[in-house]
C-alpha cells in the first residue's frame, strides 16, 4: 500500500460514521472538511478559503489502485491540477489525523454530556450544567450561517455563569467545533462534539492534565 493510500485510509477511519464529517483549521486559517458520502461511496474533501465572503471548493476523492483522483463536486469533472491538490490533501490529512488523535485522548479522560430540553446534568467536582436556549444570527448571503446554544454552569458553591457554543456552517459544511476554557473552572475545558440546532448538543468536559 502506498503512502497516499495509507493516508487516505487513515482519514477514512477518522471520519467514518460522523455526520457532517470533521473540520479543522489549517495554518492559514482556512477550514478543511473531510466527510464520507454514502450516496456515491467516496470521500468529500472541502476547503473554505478565508476570504470575504469565504470561497468554498469541494472535491470528491476517489481511490484508484495505489493513487487518488480528485474531481470537482461542483463541475463533476476531474481537476486538472492533480499533483498540487494531492499534496494539499496529504498536508491537510496530517492535520486531521493529529486532531483525531487529540480527540481520542479527550474521549478517554473526558466526561461525555448530552443536553436537550431543560434538564440539569451533573458534572465532576459537584458542578452542574443546564441548556438554557438555542439561538441564531442573521448572516449576509454568501457568508456562513450561525447557530448557538447558551448554557448555564452551576458551581459547587451555587454560583453560576453562562456561556455559548457557536456552530457555523457554509453550504452545509460545518466549521470546526469549539473548545472553551473559563477562569471559573481552571482545571477543565469544554469541547463541543455534536450540535443539532434546537434539538440537542453533545460535548466533552475534559480535565486539563
Amino acid at each position: 500500500m502506498s503512502e497516499t493510500t495509507e493516508i487516505y485510509h487513515a482519514v477514512h477511519q477518522c471520519v467514518d460514521h460522523i455526520k457532517g464529517g470533521i473540520s479543522v483549521y489549517d495554518d492559514q486559517g482556512n477550514i478543511i472538511n473531510f466527510k464520507l458520502n454514502s450516496e456515491d461511496s467516496c470521500m468529500s474533501y472541502t476547503i473554505i478559503h478565508k476570504e470575504k465572503p469565504p470561497v468554498l471548493k469541494a472535491y470528491s476523492v476517489i481511490q484508484k489502485a495505489a493513487s487518488l483522483t480528485f474531481e470537482s463536486r461542483k463541475e463533476n469533472s476531474v481537476v486538472s491540477a492533480q499533483d498540487s491538490l494531492r499534496a494539499e490533501f496529504m498536508k491537510h490529512s496530517a492535520l486531521l489525523i493529529r486532531h483525531c488523535e487529540q480527540l481520542e485522548k479527550e474521549n478517554q479522560v473526558g466526561t461525555r454530556v448530552v443536553l436537550k430540553g431543560d434538564e440539569v446534568v451533573d458534572l465532576p467536582n459537584g458542578m452542574q450544567i443546564k441548556l438554557l436556549y438555542f439561538g441564531s444570527k442573521r448572516s449576509i448571503i454568501g457568508n456562513p450561517s450561525v447557530g448557538y446554544v447558551t448554557l448555564q454552569v452551576i458551581l459547587e458553591d451555587k454560583e453560576s455563569f453562562e456561556f455559548s457554543f457557536y456552530q457555523q456552517s457554509l453550504e452545509a459544511v460545518p466549521y470546526p467545533h469549539q473548545k472553551n476554557q473559563f477562569g471559573e473552572i481552571q482545571d477543565y475545558y469544554f469541547r463541543l462534539s455534536q450540535y443539532s440546532h434546537s434539538q440537542f448538543i453533545e460535548f466533552l468536559f475534559v480535565p486539563m492534565n
